[in-house]
């Protein structure tokens, strides 16, 4: 049947879902890089544009953030050998939306596409986006259905899967913790950045005719990278970034 065939395509997504967006877009990206102009030829309004879509990357990572921060562990995570789940996730940001972490990539991704101010590449995106997790949701509430049986059917049934519903919020179970945000999210913040500085390079280097590399951002640059590799020791060599029950 249709529905087990997308299901099993979903399985097998599953296991690419963090790498899958960069594999989608980078391609695209650098080949729209290779055309863009500053928005209408105007700088000052390019930047004014830029600012908005870093507005949309910062609500998406702020999304990922407030989910991860209160999601216990061995769920929400970013396993790729097969799908995990002890309990089910049903308060905080999962009153609001059955897939707040996919709503928070879309959302980080469209700021990131919208940088280049290209429809086609606009459109690429959330084309591309809707196919490849449509099949990892299906996957997953497959799994759920079958791990939480009608605990998982219930709250399905009032609960969107993209489209928050406010009317239905409850505050988290977990209180926030930081730790878990920086060990599960640093991937995160260090790809977005690196995908700013990116763009913010390529863009300049197109309009003006030479490489053009703001010392802002090489040492915004410098200092995610920095950040990135200090993180990455601390999460393999020490515990300092365990916390009970994440």
């Amino acid at each position: 049947m249709l529905y087990e065939t997308l299901c099993e395509q979903g399985e097998r997504a599953f296991r690419w879902r963090g790498a899958a967006p960069a594999l989608l877009l980078v391609p695209a990206v650098l080949l729209t890089l290779f055309d863009t102009r500053y928005l209408f030829n105007d700088h000052d309004l390019d930047q004014l544009w830029d600012c908005f879509a870093l507005l949309l990357m910062l609500a998406g990572l702020g999304i990922r953030v407030w989910t991860t921060g209160h999601t216990p562990r061995r769920t929400s995570g970013r396993n790729t050998k097969g799908q995990v789940a002890d309990t089910l996730n049903t308060s905080g940001a999962y009153s609001l939306v059955r897939n707040p972490l996919y709503v928070g990539n879309f959302i980080g991704g469209l700021g990131a596409v919208l940088l280049l101010h290209s429809f086609g590449l606009t459109l690429y995106y959330v084309l591309a986006f809707a196919i490849y997790f449509e099949r990892v949701v299906l996957a997953e509430e497959r799994f759920l259905t079958a791990r939480f049986g009608d605990a998982y059917t219930r709250w399905a049934r009032k609960t969107p899967a993209f489209l928050p519903e406010f009317s239905g919020y409850l505050p988290a179970v977990l209180p926030f913790s930081w730790r878990a945000v920086v060990r599960r999210e640093y991937l995160t913040v260090f790809m977005a950045v690196f995908i700013i500085f990116i763009i913010e390079v390529g863009e300049d280097t197109v309009n003006q005719g030479t490489v053009v590399i703001d010392q802002h951002w090489l040492l915004i640059a410098a200092i995610n990278s920095v950040l990135f590799m200090a993180i990455r020791w601390i999460r393999k060599r020490t515990r300092w970034l365990s916390a009970q029950g994440r």
